[in-house]
């Protein structure tokens, strides 16, 4: 096997699972290579994590973390936006400071429709303005997570270069309404 066959897996473990699911054979008993699982750390691949236990950051935020620096090598606000939404800050020196966990836009829709009475699965259109119910929901959704992005973003706007680095199956739907400097992550 050689290196371009090796990735890690990225899964999302509670802390008290992570060293018993870090060895390979309590998952694969049969699998001949090892298997690198993702979990966070303090310090790995130039990124300092700033949180209060780091290893409780998800695997999933501190690897995008790790990229978003050695793509930007900069201020940045990673944003990955798919089931959830994770908004996270990545300072000039590669210290994250902090982020955000919201629903992702098919999960704000779901609570409305499930937990209020009368309130559609909706399927409108971005409107700045609605003036249907559908549009409303699909519009407040939007306006939601774009709202928590640009505040977000306020904490590395004046730092050189800032830049908002934005992936995930909601990203095609984000970008043209975000008015921050945006590269997409895909």
């Amino acid at each position: 096997m050689d290196e371009a066959d090796i990735f890690p897996i990225c899964f999302l473990f509670p802390e008290c699972c992570q060293r018993e699911i870090a060895r390979p054979q309590s998952v694969y008993l049969h699998c001949p290579q090892r298997i690198p699982f993702a979990f966070s750390h303090a310090r790995q691949c130039g990124v300092t994590n700033g949180y209060e236990r780091p290893t409780q950051l998800g695997a999933d935020r501190w690897a995008a973390l790790s990229g978003a620096w050695h793509r930007q090598r900069g201020a940045c606000l990673v944003v990955n936006a798919g089931t959830a939404t994770t908004v996270d800050v990545l300072d000039a020196a590669g210290v994250f400071r902090g982020g955000l966990i919201l629903p992702g836009l098919a999960l704000m829709r779901a609570a409305l429709a499930t937990n209020t009475a009368g309130l559609p699965q909706a399927q409108g259109d971005f409107r700045a303005l609605p003036t249907n119910t559908d549009d409303a929901i699909v519009s407040g959704a939007l306006q939601a997570t774009l709202g928590a992005i640009e505040r977000m973003f306020g904490q590395v706007a004046a730092l050189p270069a800032a830049t908002c680095l934005l992936a995930g199956g909601n990203a095609a739907a984000l970008a043209p309404l975000l008015t921050v400097p945006l590269r997409r992550a895909d």
